[in-house]
Order: structure tokens, then sequence, then C-alpha cells
């Protein structure tokens, strides 16, 4: 976030000293949204940008950005993708809009305009793939956020991937006409749930869902907040790069065990064939195979299987290193070197560790300004 402030701030100056450069508006207006600036703030910055470079395809793009999920963001995204049908700079947005308007075949397009643009992260394909093969079979998979959204659909609907798995987007969710059709389209039920958007709206439907459809299997990403899951986290069993929701005690380490060693891709994490920069998407969603990995890795000390144990541990301190929690992770790791302690499940959380972490869109980028 420091450094979105500090780019907002640079853009800001360079929007001063020429005020009719579209791209120069785009990157003012990302970085002040990355930096969480308030919504007023926002909304001052696409008025001003109005006056500045009315018409423009940029202007365009940033009133579809700031308005959200509605059909006035969807006219003005199909306006600038009609300006510039080879800019990528709408794919992931309509891409995203036409799921809200539940058009399977117009989000197939852009799912394939956005992934033959090169712009997705190739970690962060391998990453969602293995999300999805935590999953049994006609699950249904509660995601928030861009990142953890659009790569699935992007598997599902042109790699063909997990067809089975049923994708509830809780951003795109909180929209009461999206809710209420793709709900019955998937043969889910919701009562009681009308009306504005309530500030705890996420929470409510994280846990009331599974309690209306109790012959659903329901899984949670690891990369939702925690705020989203506080209602049922005691039920949460982490089962790879998913959580699954049980009343009943449920053993994950087998789960967690059939996955990791017959059902992931992990090769990419062990050997970087594409070159990614540290923080591209993909490698900063990898310390979510901590969890179920420092799990499988004290089962396999338990059962004496040390060399799976220390071929796991190779990875696990690769990631630690690479995610900034060596020390973190090293303690875990020896914690009962020396001494015998009772393992809680509970010792480590995801959502503790990853609190620093904020979503961002795939494809916008913002390029240094230099002054």
């Amino acid at each position: 976030m420091s450094w979105y402030s500090e780019q907002s701030s640079s853009w800001r100056e360079e929007i001063a000293r020429n005020r009719n450069n579209p791209q120069a508006w785009v990157n003012y207006f990302v970085a002040s949204r990355y930096a969480q600036r308030p919504v007023e703030q926002l909304n001052q910055i696409v008025h001003e940008m109005e006056l500045a470079v009315p018409g423009s395809f940029e202007l365009l793009l940033v009133e579809g950005w700031n308005e959200g999920f509605s059909g006035k963001s969807y006219d003005w995204l199909s306006q600038a993708f009609a300006m510039k049908p080879d800019d990528p700079s709408s794919y992931s947005s309509l891409l995203l809009l036409n799921e809200l308007l539940l058009n399977k075949q117009d989000r197939k397009t852009f799912c394939n305009r956005l992934f033959e643009s090169g712009l997705v992260s190739g970690s962060l394909l391998n990453y969602s793939y293995n999300v999805l093969m935590s999953l049994d079979r006609d699950a249904v998979l509660i995601t928030e956020g861009d990142n953890t959204t659009i790569p699935i659909f992007i598997l599902q609907d042109i790699m063909n991937v997990r067809e089975d798995v049923t994708v509830l987007n809780l951003d795109i969710l909180l929209e009461p006409i999206y809710r209420n059709q793709k709900l019955n389209q998937v043969d889910i039920k919701l009562t009681g749930f009308d009306g504005p958007v309530a500030k705890n709206s996420k929470k409510l439907l994280c846990s009331t869902l599974p309690l209306e459809n109790p012959d659903k299997k329901f899984y949670y990403a690891l990369t939702l907040s925690g705020e989203s899951i506080a209602a049922i986290k005691d039920q949460l069993y982490v089962v790879g790069l998913a959580s699954r929701l049980s009343k009943e005690r449920l053993d994950n380490i087998a789960i967690i065990k059939e996955n990791l060693e017959k059902r992931f891709l992990l090769d990419y994490l062990a050997v970087d064939f594409n070159g990614e920069n540290e923080l591209a998407a993909g490698k900063v969603l990898n310390s979510n195979y901590l969890v179920p990995m420092i799990l499988l890795n004290d089962h396999y000390v338990k059962d004496g299987n040390l060399e799976e144990s220390k071929r796991l541990q190779q990875i696990v301190i690769k990631l630690a290193g690479e995610g900034g929690k060596t020390e973190l992770i090293n303690h875990f790791l020896h914690r009962n070197e020396g001494h015998s302690a009772s393992f809680v499940l509970a010792e480590i959380k995801m959502k503790e560790l990853e609190e620093s972490f904020k979503p961002i869109k795939i494809i916008t980028r913002i390029r240094n300004s230099r002054k």
C-alpha cells in the first residue's frame, strides 16, 4: 500500500504538468485505488478526468472500474472494448461483468482473450489448478476478489478443467438479481437474504449457504478474508488450497496427502520456467501452500517417513523464504525436536499469516513515474 500511495502522489504531480495525458490519469486512479484512498477521492479523480480527457478510451475504462458491478459499468467497458478491441485492459472486467449477467458464452470469449493476451501469471494458473484439485466432485467453491476467481474461470472455460465445480464469487454474489438467478441456476437454496447489502453480508452468505444446502459440499478458498469466514472458522478443515466445511470431525490429513501426492501440479514451485517476478500474483499466493504442507510433514514425521518429510521440507523452506516467513516456518518444522508436545491444528492460521496481502487485479500495470 505504501508503494501505491507513493505512486499516486507521483502520478498526481505528472498530471499537474500534463493534464491531457490519459495514461497518466489511469495510473493515478489505479494507484489511488490500490492505496485504498476514500471513495470520495476516487470519484473526484474520475470527475477531473472527465474534464481533462473526455471521450477517451482510458476514461471509459476508469469510469467502468470505478462503478463496480452494474449495467452502467458494463456499458462503459463495452464502449472501451469497441474502441480498442486488441487492448487487454478491459478484458478481465468484462469477463466478470458477463458472469454477473450470466452470459456464459461472452464470459468464455473474454476468458480466451485474456488468456491469449499473455498477461495472466503462469504461476497463478498453476495455483488455481491446484485450488480446483483440492475439491470433491460437484463441489461449491466460495471465492473473493479477482485474482482467485478469474483464473479459475479461465481453467474451466478454456481448458475444461473441473467444470463440475460451481464457483461463487462473494463480490458478485452481493448483487441481488445475479444472486437469485445464479443460485437458482445451480440448484442452491437461499432464503431471507433480500434488501440492501449489509456490512456483514459476505459473512452471512458463507454461513447461511451450507446451512440451507446440507446435501452439497462447500469449500472456501484460503484467500478469503478472515471476516468473511468468521462465523464458520471452527468448521473449516484445510484440505489443500481450500478449506472444506464439515460439522463432523474430518480426517483432513488423509485428504491433504491424497491431493499433494496425486492430484496437485507442484513442479512449478521447485523450478520457475517462466521467469516471473517475485511479486507475480501466483507467487504472492504461494504462501498458502505452507499450511497443508506443514500438516502433511507432521504426518510423515509421525509415520517415520523421513525421506518424504525431507523432500517436502525443501519446498516448504523455499516457499517460506520467498514469502518472508522463514523464521515462523522454522519454528513449526522444528517445534517438536528435543521434547514432546501435543499438536494443535490452530497453531498456524493462514489468515493471520496473510493479513498483509491485498487482492489486486490481474492485468493492470502501473509504470513508475519519472520526474
